[in-house]
């Protein structure tokens, strides 16, 4: 099977790391991984954070949790109630991927990164998982000053994170994949 089809296939979000610290080289190939993503009219408005400071990464989480309090959904009330939800599941590096907020495909070009990034992981064996809450926390005095911490620009609405690190465990199994979600018109 084709290399990348395979890395495709095979690739799994962990969702339980160690707390190795990555190798510099490798974040690095990783994050250079996410700007030779695709970008609407090639217009690369996106900023890709990398968080290896676990003060960084626990603050962040909290100011999830604290979003989620006033949830409908049960499921992320629950999350809030519990002082020890860990949103990055321990991982030691967390990458932001912020986008101009006005921009018309900054969204589908952060995730095109964050896919990248993912891909790119896996194939040096680091694990990842896809953490979309981070996008909840658009405003506020705290956000605003953690987003000033770590060179987010105030024109950036962020679009979405992924947890990164070596898995503390096997990866799960393939759920089976659906019917029905492809097409060929001829």
């Amino acid at each position: 099977m084709n290399k990348i089809i395979e890395a495709i296939k095979s690739r799994r979000s962990v969702r339980s790391f160690k707390s190795d610290a990555l190798p510099r080289s490798e974040l690095e190939a990783i994050l250079d991984a996410a700007v030779w993503a695709p970008s609407g009219m090639n217009a690369q408005v996106w900023r890709f954070t990398a968080l290896t400071r676990r003060a960084h990464i626990d603050r962040l989480n909290g100011l999830i949790r604290d979003s989620l309090r006033d949830s409908k959904i049960e499921r992320f009330k629950a999350i809030a109630a519990d002082p020890k939800s860990d949103l990055f599941y321990g991982a030691p590096v967390v990458v932001i991927a912020s986008g101009e907020a006005d921009g018309p495909t900054s969204a589908p070009d952060c995730a095109l990164g964050l896919q990248n990034m993912m891909l790119a992981a896996a194939s040096l064996g680091i694990g990842s998982c896809w953490v979309h809450a981070p996008a909840r926390i658009a405003s506020g005095p705290e956000t605003t000053a953690l987003r000033a911490e770590l060179g987010i620009p105030e024109s950036h609405a962020i679009f979405g994170s992924i947890a990164l690190g070596y898995a503390a465990g096997p990866a799960p199994a393939a759920p089976p994949r659906k019917d029905g979600c492809t097409a060929i018109l001829d």
